[in-house]
């Protein structure tokens, strides 16, 4: 399954913009294969992530949030801790489906330390993004 994810993702990870096939279709494809995966699948996703282009790691963390098990946790915590500013974002959005309950409350002051920095150049959904989740946090 991992190689059939890898060519679906692969198709739309080039660029910034996928455009909207990626948001109407191919999320859901990729979203697909991955509620698939073994463990094999998982170990086979970790062992590539870091040589993989920011673009691509964007588009993964697009798919995940819903799947509900302990693997798309550990790869959005393993994507988080990067400088990129959109590949943050799109972790953060991402964990906002997870919920603040599966967090450690040590990646928790991480990701709101780095949250507060940037909410001040942030545009307004991005902002709304952040808030959102600072908002989820404070709940805890």
């Amino acid at each position: 399954m991992y190689k059939e994810f890898d060519l679906c993702i692969t198709d739309f990870s080039n660029d910034n913009e996928p455009g909207d096939y990626w948001y109407d279709c191919g999320i859901v494809e990729c979203s697909r294969i991955l509620s698939k995966f073994n463990e094999l699948d998982w170990s086979n996703l970790f062992d590539v992530l870091e040589h993989k282009s920011i673009f691509w790691k964007i588009r993964l963390v697009e798919c995940l949030g819903d799947l509900k098990n302990s693997h798309e946790l550990n790869i959005i915590l393993t994507l988080i801790d990067t400088d990129d500013y959109d590949l943050f974002i799109s972790c953060v959005d991402s964990l906002r489906s997870i919920g603040s309950h599966s967090l450690s409350e040590d990646d928790l002051n991480k990701i709101n330390d780095k949250i507060y920095h940037l909410e001040q150049n942030a545009s307004l959904p991005v902002k709304s993004v952040l808030d959102s989740f600072s908002h989820k946090f404070k709940r805890k």
